[in-house]
């Protein structure tokens, strides 16, 4: 990203009393004037040179030999720089940092609920399809069953009207009554 240091939230100075590394006041940004410090106001308040928060340049050996402008020169240099933050007045760098850091945890908790969304979406498209082929392929043997009782009940209707006729024919051969057999004696011959 195209930036300048000047307008980083990441852009610290030490301060010589406790080292805390703390945010460049506003007035400094334009002449790089240091301002002395509360107790003893013949030391200065802070470091001459600036510190990257984020240790993505390296200033101390940018600026080598120290002067005002070389200073005001290297902050307000375009670079390019993955670890710029827009300044926010009244923050240090290092609640820029850890701004940034809830922006990134935030971003990657918003990104792995649409891959989980997403996972979801696939794994239901994916059941649905799986139930889907579980209900075409009982349909396919249900079709099959039926074929085969629809063939079975047919084979059973031939099978019923066969042993219906077998018994018409045979209730009408035992309902007719018996020819009366007529024996027929001959007389016998005398001889």
């Amino acid at each position: 990203m195209n930036c300048r240091c000047a307008e980083c939230g990441l852009l610290a100075i030490r301060n010589i009393e406790d080292r805390q590394l703390v945010e460049v006041e506003p007035g400094m940004l334009a002449k790089w004037e240091i301002p002395p410090c509360f107790r003893n106001r013949e030391k200065q308040q802070y470091e001459e040179v600036p510190l990257c928060f984020a240790m993505a340049a390296n200033l101390y050996d940018e600026v080598g030999s120290f002067t005002r402008e070389k200073v005001v020169e290297i902050i307000t240099r375009a670079r390019d720089c993955g670890s710029f933050i827009p300044r926010q007045r009244g923050f240090t760098p290092k609640d820029h940092r850890e701004m940034q850091l809830a922006h990134v945890i935030q971003r990657q908790q918003q990104e792995q609920r649409e891959r989980d969304r997403e996972w979801e979406m696939r794994q239901e498209r994916e059941s649905r399809d799986r139930q889907d082929q579980r209900d075409k392929e009982m349909r396919v043997w249900q079709e099959k069953q039926n074929y085969k009782n629809r063939r079975l009940q047919g084979l059973l209707a031939v099978f019923a009207a066969i042993v219906a006729v077998g018994g018409v024919l045979l209730g009408k051969h035992l309902s007719t009554p018996p020819i009366p057999i007529i024996q027929v004696v001959a007389p016998e011959s005398k001889k």
